[in-house]
């Protein structure tokens, strides 16, 4: 025992059992969490994902026996799936009308970046004079402004 305490000198000394008891109790409701319907449901969720890795991954062979599976084996339901395929899946029906693909342009001179690039430079061009005409009108384009 400290050297300072004694049932004398104690606050403590003099409180009843059930007190105590009453008081935990309080403690305890107050410091219990109120978990929502939705956040119980993400719980429950996140548990049975863990438990299918668990036993996906072979660490645990199984977690707990259901008894009340062997009870509902008398009522059973029979299902008939029928594995529907779309039409454009199995090939059916063809929804072109031109059967063969496409065939790539090679283009070994670059004739076609030529002609691009002539566009490209006669467009300059004339965003060149547009904004030179802009300019002297005393009105911008969006961009300088």
């Amino acid at each position: 025992m400290d050297a300072g305490y004694d049932d004398k000198n104690n606050p403590f000394a003099d409180v009843t059992d059930e007190y105590t008891k009453q008081r935990e109790d309080q403690f305890a409701k107050m410091t219990k969490k109120k978990v929502s319907a939705q956040q119980k449901q993400i719980q429950k969720d996140n548990e049975r994902w863990e438990t299918n890795r668990m036993l996906t991954s072979g660490v645990v062979q199984k977690l707990e026996f259901d008894e009340e599976l062997e009870e509902d084996a008398g009522a059973k339901v029979h299902l008939l799936v029928q594995n529907i395929v779309p039409p454009f899946l199995d090939g059916r029906i063809v929804f072109t009308k031109q059967p063969e693909p496409v065939v790539p342009i090679k283009d070994p001179t670059a004739d076609c970046d030529y002609c691009a690039k002539g566009k490209r430079s006669g467009e300059k061009a004339s965003r060149a004079e547009r904004d030179q005409e802009g300019a002297e009108k005393g009105v911008g384009n969006g961009r300088n402004q």
